[in-house]
């Protein structure tokens, strides 16, 4: 049978008459419920029942209450306490009618209660971020075991160098902290960055250089920040080209805490075009792809004044569940991709130190480590930062700034 109604307007209809009927049925014994432990006495029920039956009656958000309601076998204990202090029995019968209508309304829509209580929560303003939470932690954990690796973080920053008036270079400083393998043969893959004017055609490049010294000199090699990767480093099993960018598949060392690895990489796009406004390009926009289970994401945006606009950036998070729009920008993206997001954006304060990063405990002396070989000031430089906990696979963060006019 096909619903009639919406989930939405259903739930509201269906919590709204069991909490009014639930509230007159508690009045009419003179029963005190104004805290979850009078709830608890005045039904002679457990602690746990008399805090759902407290939130019921009490949460303004139906959504998130409706998440607390009994379960059949739970209810008709309920209604034999009631029944057991002489609570009059035409308010049972319509308290327990009320109840087979909701009952069968989580039939309809959801199936069965662990469906409905994922519905109602995603609809729920007080409690959506929580089951979000903890549905992301629960996600981390099985796609480490299904995809067989994990990582405790996943970074990248970038920083936008202004060379001179209408050209600019862009440091990106990318990697997994770690990095541990739970099976064999599981492949880790770190992408070259790409340029995109705001119609998604790349931009021209005019040269692709490691900001490190690298211990193997080629066109193709991985450019490893050594000084902050792990020892040995990590061996490069395979490099795939897609659309001119290089792609660098790693090696799997040991499984398990013996095989922990740090893989960080740094290189530098120079005489980039289009630090200003135009027809072309109205935003600078910078992505972070996450394919592998991390505990913490961390995206940078780090910019010289010169060519920052004073607008606050935008922050989206879209879920890379269709083919035609993965790696495009915000504009180009399908709506409906986008993902709840429970963090905000945040401007970091001038000076050094407030990069400071607790996921990345050298991170401060990295970018430090960079300034100098690069001869910038990053005083010089606006800070930006998004970080996540357990993201969703697979997904994309972006920050979009404004260009400057």
């Amino acid at each position: 049978m096909r619903p009639t109604k919406s989930f939405r307007d259903d739930l509201l209809k269906n919590m709204g008459a069991f909490r009014e009927h639930l509230s007159i049925l508690l009045h009419s014994a003179a029963l005190n419920f104004t805290t979850p432990i009078e709830v608890s006495r005045s039904l002679n029920i457990d602690n746990k029942m008399g805090w759902k039956i407290h939130r019921i009656i009490t949460d303004d958000d139906l959504f998130f209450s409706a998440q607390h309601m009994p379960k059949p076998a739970a209810f008709s204990k309920l209604v034999e306490k009631c029944r057991s202090i002489k609570v009059n029995n035409s308010f049972l019968k319509t308290l327990q009618h009320t109840y087979d209508s909701f009952d069968n309304m989580v039939k309809l829509h959801a199936g069965d209660r662990s469906s409905f209580d994922l519905m109602a929560s995603s609809c729920s303003l007080s409690g959506s971020e929580g089951a979000f939470t903890s549905q992301e932690k629960a996600a981390f954990k099985a796609y480490s075991y299904l995809l067989g690796m994990q990582a405790s973080t996943q970074f990248l920053t970038w920083v936008f160098i202004p060379v001179n008036e209408d050209t600019f270079d862009i440091l990106s400083i990318r990697g997994f902290l770690g990095v541990q393998y739970n099976r064999p043969n599981v492949p880790l893959i770190l992408e070259q960055p790409r340029c995109f004017h705001d119609d998604g055609e790349t931009k021209w490049q005019a040269e692709i250089e490691p900001l490190d010294i690298q211990p193997i000199t080629n066109e193709t090699s991985p450019p490893f920040y050594t000084k902050y990767c792990s020892k040995p480093l990590v061996s490069v099993s395979n490099i795939h080209m897609d659309k001119g960018r290089i792609l660098y598949e790693f090696e799997s060392p040991r499984l398990g805490l013996t095989g922990k690895t740090d893989i960080i990489l740094a290189q530098l796009s120079r005489n980039m075009k289009g630090i200003h406004r135009s027809d072309l390009n109205l935003y600078r926009e910078v992505q972070m792809r996450m394919r592998i289970p991390v505990e913490n994401a961390q995206l940078d945006l780090i910019s010289h004044r010169d060519i920052t606009s004073e607008s606050m950036p935008e922050l989206n998070l879209f879920g890379d569940f269709l083919g035609w729009d993965w790696g495009s920008n915000s504009e180009n993206r399908n709506p409906n991709t986008k993902l709840p997001l429970y963090t905000k954006l945040n401007r970091l304060a001038p000076g050094i130190n407030s990069l400071f990063s607790n996921n990345i405990p050298f991170y401060t002396d990295m970018l430090q480590d960079a300034a100098r070989r690069l001869n910038i000031n990053l005083d010089d430089y606006i800070k930006y930062r998004a970080k996540l906990q357990n993201p969703i696979l697979p997904s994309t963060l972006n920050i979009r700034d404004s260009l400057p006019e």
